[in-house]
């Protein structure tokens, strides 16, 4: 029953780890095999592998038996680090539109030295700048600088106040603006 003890002991702890504890272990498991295959050859066989089976499953360090360090992520660490993780760095929103640098070299008004006002009196351009809902297109999508976004807005607002675009759609109306829309009544 000790032989038995040891051999048990010796995956439990690191003090069973010795030599007769060892050697306790591969007699026993020598017997146990004999018992069932007769002949000296089976029996050394048998030995040999229960030896290297004990080889291989190690003995249990002294650095073991201490303490572990608590580990990130575990359940059972409740530092505020762990609990409130760093928020992530968010790269500038996309919705703000192009850098300065960019916008210069694709704003078409700013290519030409031309301003949006001038071109009040043409739909076509107002339309551009709109939405199916009517409403002015924001710099990521249009891709201007910043000066002619404000411009553009300014020429929207001003051709919706005169009558020329529509308010609330992006879509002339059909037929256009013709003599008939503005006849007298009589």
């Amino acid at each position: 029953m000790a032989s038995l003890f040891r051999s048990r002991a010796l995956h439990t702890s690191a003090r069973a780890a010795s030599e007769d504890t060892r050697k306790a272990t591969s007699d026993f498991l020598a017997r146990l095999t004999a018992g069932r295959n007769s002949g000296a050859a089976s029996a050394a066989s048998t030995n040999s592998a229960a030896r290297s089976m004990i080889d291989s499953v190690g003995l249990r360090d002294v650095t073991d038996e201490r303490r572990r360090p608590f580990l990130p992520g575990k359940p059972h660490n409740f530092t505020s680090k762990d609990l409130y993780p760093e928020a992530e760095i968010r790269v500038k929103r996309p919705l703000v539109g192009p850098r300065r640098k960019v916008a210069k070299q694709i704003d078409p008004f700013f290519l030409r030295g031309e301003n949006p006002m001038d071109h009040i009196n043409n739909p076509l351009m107002s339309y551009a700048f709109l939405n199916p809902l009517g409403m002015i297109k924001g710099r990521n999508l249009t891709g201007l600088t910043w000066k002619s976004q404000r411009r553009v807005g300014k020429m929207i607002r001003r051709a919706r106040h005169m009558g020329i675009i529509p308010k609330w759609a992006a879509q002339p109306r059909p037929g256009g603006l013709g003599d008939r829309d503005f006849a007298r009544r009589t």
